[in-house]
């Protein structure tokens, strides 16, 4: 079971990636963002993902993660 949940997990984080870059090139062909800023919001976006994910699904992370 932990297998096939690690590979979904990089199958979708694969896919997810891919999206990212089709999503970004529109962004900078117009110079509507920097590259820079681009990169900024993509870990911006992943980081509030994965304490998201973190809070839902493991009840004894919740208090540490509050302190952040």
């Amino acid at each position: 079971m932990k297998r096939l949940v690690g590979t979904l997990c990089g199958i979708i984080s694969a896919a997810l990636f891919g999206l990212g870059g089709i999503l970004a090139q529109p962004l900078l062909s117009e110079q509507v963002l920097t590259p820079q800023q681009i990169v900024l919001l993509r870990l911006l976006i992943g980081g509030a993902m994965l304490l998201l994910y973190r809070n839902l699904f493991f009840k004894q992370a919740r208090k540490s993660t509050k302190k952040i």
